[in-house]
C-alpha cells in the first residue's frame, strides 16, 4: 500500500480537551461536550452525541492539516453508529402512538455525520461510512488506504462510538470516544507515517485502554498515541484489535526532512522506460534509500504483478544513485556501472504487486573507486521482502554522454 502521512489529528472524549491532553493524561472536568458551531444550528438540531463527536474530531483534524474542507474525502467508521437514535425510533414505534419522527428518521442512517458535514460545506467528494464490529477501526483505515491506492491525496478518517444503550446491552457502560486522522501523500509537515495496514500474528498485545476498553473505537487510541510520539520512536506495530492475528498499523517517523536531492536523471545513466526508480528517499556517505511505487503501467508489470527477482535491478539502480551522488559531490559526471555478482540472496515473496511501495536500501560494505560491495534489502511496510549482497563495477569517472530516448 502507499504510505499515508498523518498531517493532523482530532480527538474527543469527555474529560479531555483534545489529543495532546489525552497523551499527557491531563484530565479536564470542564470538557464534557463536543464543540458547537461547526454545523449550522438547523443541521445540528436533533443530532446524536456520536454525530457531534465525529463532526468535532473531523473538524479538528482538517484544520490541523490545513485541508480544504470543501474537497477533502472522508471515511466515517463506527461499530454501532446511530444506536441511540435507532432506539428512540423503536420506542416511538412500540410504546407511543406508533408514528415515527421524520426528523429522527433521517438522522438515523449510518452516514449521518458525513452527510451533514458535506452538505454544510458543499463538499461533493467521496464520503464512506463503515461498520465492522471489533474490526471497525482497522477497516476504516483500510478503506482510507484503498482510496490512496486509487488516488493519493487528502482524506480524513473518523473513528467513533458512543455507549450502547443499557436497554440493548445492560451493564456495559463506557465513555464515548472519537478519533480522527488527516492523511495525505505529502510528507512535509506530517506528524508520522502509516506505512502499512495488515494482519500480523506476531503483533504485540493490545495496550491497556483502561476505562475506554469496551468502546470499539478505543482501538484507535493506541494509534493516536503512536502518531503523536513517532518522532521519538522507530517503526512500531500497533494492534487495532484483540485477536490471534490482529489487524495492525505500521507507524514510522517521517523521513522527508532532508535537503532536496537532484532529479534521478542527473544521477544515473538510465532513462525511461528503463529508469525504474521513482525517487531518492535518503542518502549519506555509505548508504542510500530509494522508492519504487508499482503501478499498472510500471515496466515489467503483467496482470498486476512483477517477479520479485526484478529487485536486483531496482537495487542496482539504487546503488547507481549512491554512486551518482558521490560523484556529483566531487564534480564528476555520471558513470556507467555493472552488476557483476550477488550472494546470499533471499526472497520472501515470489512477486511484487501493483500498489506496493518498495523501499530499496543499499549500504556500502567495502571496495574502491571502481569495485564495491553493498548490503541490500527491499522493504514494504515493516517487512523485508528481499535481501542480499550485490557486487558492482563502475567505469572510471570519464565523461559519459547519455541519450534521452524517452521522447522518441
Amino acid at each position: 500500500m502507499r504510505s499515508m502521512h498523518v498531517r493532523g489529528v482530532g480527538f474527543f472524549s469527555p474529560g479531555f480537551a483534545g489529543a495532546p491532553a489525552l497523551v499527557a493524561s491531563r484530565a479536564d472536568p470542564a470538557a464534557l461536550l463536543p464543540r458547537e458551531g461547526i454545523l449550522p444550528a438547523r443541521a445540528r438540531r436533533g443530532t446524536s452525541f456520536v454525530t457531534r463527536m465525529m463532526v468535532d474530531a473531523a473538524d479538528q483534524a482538517i484544520a490541523a492539516a490545513g485541508f480544504d474542507i470543501h474537497t477533502v474525502r472522508t471515511v466515517y467508521a463506527s461499530a454501532y453508529g446511530e444506536v441511540e437514535t435507532a432506539l428512540a425510533l423503536l420506542r416511538m414505534r412500540h410504546t407511543d402512538d406508533g408514528i415515527l419522527s421524520p426528523a429522527r428518521f433521517h438522522l438515523s442512517v449510518h452516514n449521518t455525520a458525513g452527510g451533514l458535514l458535506s452538505i454544510a460545506h458543499g463538499n461533493r467528494s467521496s464520503s464512506t461510512a463503515i461498520a465492522a464490529g471489533a474490526q471497525t477501526v482497522a477497516m476504516g483505515l483500510l478503506e482510507a488506504a484503498a482510496l490512496f491506492h486509487e488516488s493519493p491525496g487528502p482524506v480524513v478518517v473518523v473513528l467513533a462510538d458512543e455507549p450502547v444503550p443499557d436497554a440493548l446491552w445492560p451493564g456495559h457502560s463506557y465513555p464515548p470516544v472519537a478519533v480522527a486522522f488527516a492523511l495525505d501523500h505529502e510528507a512535509e509537515g506530517a506528524l508520522a507515517c502509516i506505512e502499512d495496514i495488515r494482519q500480523d500474528a506476531n503483533a504485540p498485545p493490545v495496550p491497556d485502554l483502561s476505562h475506554f476498553a469496551l468502546n470499539p473505537a478505543a482501538a484507535a487510541v493506541p494509534l493516536l498515541r503512536a502518531v503523536l510520539s513517532a518522532e521519538k520512536a522507530s517503526r512500531v506495530l500497533v494492534p487495532l484489535e484483540a485477536a490471534r492475528s490482529p489487524w495492525c498499523a505500521v507507524v514510522a517517523p517521517v523521513r522527508c526532512r532532508r535537503p532536496r536531492l537532484p532529479p534521478l536523471t542527473e544521477l544515473v545513466p538510465h532513462r525511461a522506460p528503463m529508469l525504474l526508480l521513482d525517487e531518492v528517499c535518503g542518502y549519506d556517505d555509505i548508504s542510500v534509500e530509494c522508492l519504487v511505487v508499482l503501478r499498472d503501467d510500471s515496466p515489467f508489470v503483467e496482470r498486476g504483478r512483477v517477479r520479485a527477482t526484478l529487485a536486483l535491478e531496482y537495487l542496482a539502480q539504487s546503488i547507481a544513485v549512491w554512486t551518482g551522488l558521490q560523484g556529483r559531490a566531487r564534480g564528476e559526471p555520471v558513470r556507467i556501472g555493472y552488476l557483476v555478482g550477488a550472494r546470499e540472496l533471499t526472497f520472501a515473496v515470489d512477486h511484487f504487486r501493483v500498489g506496493d511501495e518498495l523501499r530499496l536500501r543499499a549500504s556500502r560494505l567495502g571496495g574502491d573507486s571502481t569495485l564495491g560491495a553493498f548490503a541490500c534489502s527491499v522493504v514494504r511496510g515493516g517487512d523485508t521482502l528481499a535481501s542480499g549482497t550485490l557486487n558492482v563495477y563502475s567505469e572510471s569517472p570519464t565523461r559519459v554522454t547519455v541519450v534521452d530516448d524517452s521522447r522518441s
